[in-house]
């Protein structure tokens, strides 16, 4: 490191109540560390609920990459302003959908030292795949900067698109698209914040005035910062889910986020396979977390492998009872004849996309077997006409072995109770 290199100030929060979330921001510590060669302080903003094995996991990431590690706990110093925050609304704090972590980020200003005057604030479910000095570079004129909903929808080229996302001040309020931001990548200028009032007190007061609000630490630094904040570059919040939608399914340099539990064990897309790259260099990987990750992982494939056998059995008594009706792509007809013995009186309707679903056979005594990758959208057709799903007709295509998802390809829940 060069001496003279101007020091990164990085910040999460975590709240961690069974011992098992702490492995999501010490991955997004750890590709943050491997992509950056400036000096970071790591500011971790946390309660009673960090244990001493998850405290000690972040020591030893921040000595394996020379890194400096900051532990501040939130309700001990800033317990006078968190119990008058308590005591203005509840429920703004700690809810059924929200941890206390998500309003931590708004005691910045009062919990770090005087002397940082900026601070990166990253949320626990991101990927740093980018060198987090070129984010610390950008020039912030305002007091919060981030991405915003109109940006990445640009990228995207999605800007007609109402944001899936938009807090209830767009739906509701006087906030527009470009005012409307995601706070999970967030730069405060924490010298100019310092200078007005205390962030989480007036936030809740806010709260406690628009209750329709549900995204409480989004919903306040929008309704204070939404016509001000500097807009980021789209690549430093690239959210899952947006580029699973819209993108082209190929890594570019920046930071992801994947929303919560947006997590998948896929090798094959890079941007699954990405966070357990970075997962596997954690110290929360380990011997005893592998093998208890391989007995899970091992429970799942077996429960879903059971649940797949019950629906086949369930199809193939349906056809036992009933004719075959094969529906599916027209260039399609030769292979699934072979595959599945049509005989010369099962029919093979052929159905192109944006075609009229037709019926032309009772399902009194015809069952209707559809092989269509949207096959969602055709159940939904055939609930809403009165049909039922296993009577009067069913997924084909789970009667094909090698069009199976792999049985242990999925979310990974199992990820969380590790």
């Amino acid at each position: 490191m060069k001496q003279n290199e101007e020091r990164i100030h990085v910040c999460y929060a975590l709240s961690d109540p069974y011992g098992t979330y702490a492995k999501f921001p010490g991955t997004s510590l750890c590709s943050l560390f491997e992509n950056t060669a400036s000096p970071v302080s790591a500011h971790i903003l946390h309660d009673d609920t960090l244990t001493p094995e998850n405290r000690e996991r972040f020591l030893r990431l921040g000595e394996q990459y020379g890194q400096e590690i900051l532990f501040y706990h939130v309700t001990e110093l800033a317990k006078e302003t968190w119990e008058s925050a308590m005591a203005i609304f509840p429920e703004g704090l700690s809810s059924r959908r929200y941890t206390s972590a998500n309003m931590y980020r708004l005691l910045l200003p009062a919990l770090l030292p005087p002397e940082v005057d900026k601070a990166i604030y990253l949320d626990g479910d991101t990927v740093v795949h980018m060198d987090v000095a070129e984010l610390w570079g950008e020039s912030i004129d305002s007091g919060l900067a981030a991405v915003s909903d109109l940006e990445l929808l640009h990228h995207y080229g999605k800007e007609g698109r109402e944001s899936e996302d938009a807090s209830y001040l767009y739906r509701g309020g006087s906030a527009r698209l470009e005012t409307v931001f995601n706070a999970g990548v967030l730069v405060f200028r924490l010298g100019l914040l310092r200078k007005g009032e205390n962030l989480l007190l007036s936030g809740v007061r806010f709260l406690s005035e628009h209750r329709d609000c549900k995204y409480y630490d989004n919903d306040i630094l929008i309704a204070f910062f939404g016509e001000s904040y500097t807009h980021l570059p789209w690549y430093c919040n690239i959210r899952l889910n947006w580029d699973i939608a819209y993108g082209d399914g190929a890594l570019v340099t920046g930071i992801y986020h994947y929303l919560g539990r947006n997590y998948r064990m896929d090798g094959q897309d890079p941007r699954h396979a990405l966070f357990l790259s970075y997962y596997r260099k954690s110290p929360w990987c380990d011997e005893r977390t592998l093998v208890k990750a391989c007995r899970l992982a091992q429970d799942i494939a077996v429960a879903k492998a059971r649940e797949r056998l019950r629906e086949v059995q369930r199809i193939y008594r349906l056809c036992f009872r009933k004719q075959r009706v094969f529906v599916g792509l027209a260039e399609d007809e030769a292979r699934l004849r072979q595959d599945f013995f049509l005989h010369g009186g099962e029919s093979y309707l052929p159905l192109a996309p944006g075609d009229t679903l037709r019926l032309p056979y009772s399902v009194d005594t015809h069952v209707y077997l559809f092989f269509w990758a949207d096959y969602g959208a055709i159940r939904a057709l055939m609930e809403k006409a009165g049909y039922e799903e296993y009577v009067h007709f069913a997924d084909g295509r789970k009667l094909m072995p090698e069009q199976t998802e792999d049985l242990l390809t999925g979310e990974l829940d199992w990820l969380w109770n590790l």
